[in-house]
Parts: C-alpha cells; structure tokens; sequence
C-alpha cells in the first residue's frame, strides 16, 4: 500500500506517479464497524469492475475536532492503527488529508477538483456530507464522476445506524461487548511496556503498565478480560484501565495488564490489549491486601 500525504492547498493527480485507473472512497473511517465493512466491499468491488486501483482519503485530525462539533476525546483507531487497517484488508492507496481551518472552509467544488477530479468510480455512505457548511453530498459528487456508488447506511438489529459515535458512546459506559458487537474486531488499545512502581510484583501478581498514546480514545476507566497479543501470541489476561486509586495520588490514567500464567520479561515489548468484557469498576481498597483478594477474585472469573 502506497502512504500519500496531502494538504489542502494541494492537488492529488500531482502526487501519483502512474496513470492506473483509481476508485475511491472517503471517510475518517475511525473504528472499523460493520458498516465501513460493506464500503469497503463495495469499494474492492468496483475496483475490479474498473480495472483500478482502490484509494481511501481519510483525515486527520477529524474534522469534528476542527470544528469544534465535540470534545476531542481520541481516536477509537488513531491514525498509525487506522492505515494497518487500511493495508490488512488490502487498499491499494492511502490518502490522509491534513485537516485544518482551510480544509473545513473548503467549498466542495474546490474539494472536489483537487482531490476527486481523476477518479473513475467514487463509493460512499448515502450519509456522506463534505465541504464548507457540509454542503456536498452524493449528489455533488456526481459533477465530476459518473460512476458513483452509494452505499445506504447499515443499521443494527435496534434500527439505529451503526456508526462510530454510538461506539464511542458503548466505549464510555464500558459496554464493551455491545461495542464489539459492531466492530470488525474486538476494540483494542496498545503501548510499550514501561517501568512502574512494580507494586504488582510485590503482591506475588506481575502487571506489564503500557505507555498510551495522547490521542487514545478515553474508554471508562474500570477492570476488564482480555487478551493480551504480543509476539505473536494471544494471552488470556485482566487489565486495568484508569488512574490506581489504591496506590496513586494523581489523575493520570494508565493501562496496567495482568497476562495469566506468564512470568517472562515483558519491558520494551509492544503489547495490543483486546478487550472482551466489563468486569467491575475502579475502587479504592484500604489496603494492598484488600486490592490483592479483589485481583486475586478478578483473574478467576476472567478464566471462568
């Protein structure tokens, strides 16, 4: 998969060395769901039909972040997770957008004849919105493209779109399982194990603390099962989200991992956390002994 970078004061036919046909679809794309999942499809698919290459423009930051719609509380798949993806399932070519106060005051005919102008077929969500004051839509794509596919909104089994606000919503209340329900896979953080104050070793219980990064999306701060993959192996484990109220003083929130039956070294190693299910929430004990029993109680029901 080919990375190009684009700004908005750019121009994406400059940028592309070759002269291959090219079907695109746009999108933050931030949380892979199942309803990207039939965009995608859909994507590939004219792909094959034109002969061409699969593009995806994605932007970063998020436009909404921009624009001051929302808080900006992270990314449920910031941007180095977000173009993996895009390779896994096999994009040809990725565009990321710099997005900022020019690109958001953008009229959408200008949008379009920078970055749209040498497409063969377009593919998005009947939903899709672009542009200064968001007034480009399908149908203004349809001024430069005459193949364009649109792509009706996927909705779960209670009618609602499925979209990833409702799974940041999920996230926030730490129904973790319904929001997995929605994902391709199963939400995910990840970090470096880095030096703690090695309480856990302590208490006869070794935990690996991730560096996160500053951007991760804010998941509510609680203990949950889940799996720990690192050098190619998925570990059964419980995990920690939130600020250790028992042994910190602070408001710096932390991912600490318990991987069951492994007692490697695990400093300097890159571990992605999966997580499966809500167990409890983050209490203050009045003692290490206390907090030692409820982990202890933790790790049997994460095995049962």
């Amino acid at each position: 998969m080919e990375i190009i970078y684009l700004y908005s004061n750019d121009i994406f036919k400059d940028k592309v060395s070759n002269d291959t046909n090219m079907v695109c679809t746009i999108g933050v794309f931030d949380g892979l769901h199942k309803g990207h999942k039939v965009l995608f499809d859909t994507l590939f698919t004219e792909a094959a039909r034109h002969d061409a290459k699969s593009v995806v423009f994605t932007f970063d930051p998020h436009p909404d972040y921009v624009l001051g719609k929302r808080a900006n509380i992270g990314y449920l798949l910031p941007l180095d997770e977000r173009i993996n993806a895009f390779r896994q399932i096999g994009v040809d070519y990725c565009c990321i957008i710099r997005c900022d106060e020019r690109l958001v005051s953008m009229p959408y005919q200008e949008f379009n004849s920078r970055f749209l102008a040498e497409m063969n077929a377009i593919v998005v969500g009947d939903d899709f919105r672009y542009g200064k004051y968001g007034k480009g839509n399908p149908a203004t794509l349809k001024d430069i493209c005459k193949h364009l596919t649109v792509v009706p909104v996927l909705v779960g089994d209670d009618g609602k779109k499925i979209g990833s606000e409702d799974i940041r919503e999920l996230l926030e209340e730490g129904r973790i399982s319904e929001a997995n329900k929605l994902l391709l896979k199963d939400y995910a953080m990840g970090g470096k194990v880095i030096k703690g104050a090695q309480l856990g070793s302590k208490m006869g219980i070794k935990t690996a603390n991730l560096k996160l990064a500053e951007n991760d999306f804010v998941l509510k701060s609680g203990v949950y099962k889940c799996y720990a993959i690192f050098d190619n192996t998925k570990h059964l484990a419980l995990c920690n989200v939130g600020t250790k109220p028992t042994v910190n003083n602070s408001n710096d929130r932390s991912l600490e991992v318990h991987v069951l039956d492994f007692d490697g070294d695990l400093y300097g190693t890159f571990i992605l956390v999966r997580f499966l299910e809500y167990l409890r929430e983050e209490i203050k004990f009045n003692s290490l002994d206390e907090l030692k029993k409820q982990i202890l109680k933790d790790i049997e029901r994460v095995r049962s």
